[in-house]
């Protein structure tokens, strides 16, 4: 019996058991430290590219400057 035909029969019969799904918190909203205000949060968007939004990444290197 391949493996396929044996998941099936396990699942026909209620016997197979179910992974349960693993979540990632990849944000911590309850830091301590200093949040921007909200700009866009009144912002009545009327088209497509009336209101842009990034971010930076600091990366360290062995000279004082980040890149």
């Amino acid at each position: 019996m391949g493996r396929d035909a044996l998941f099936n029969l396990l699942r026909n019969r209620g016997l197979l058991i179910r992974k349960t799904k693993q979540f990632h918190i990849t944000t911590d909203s309850k830091h301590s430290f200093r949040k921007s205000p909200n700009l866009l949060e009144n912002l009545d968007i009327q088209h497509a590219e009336q209101a842009f939004v990034s971010d930076i990444t600091y990366i360290k290197t062995d000279q004082d400057m980040p890149i």
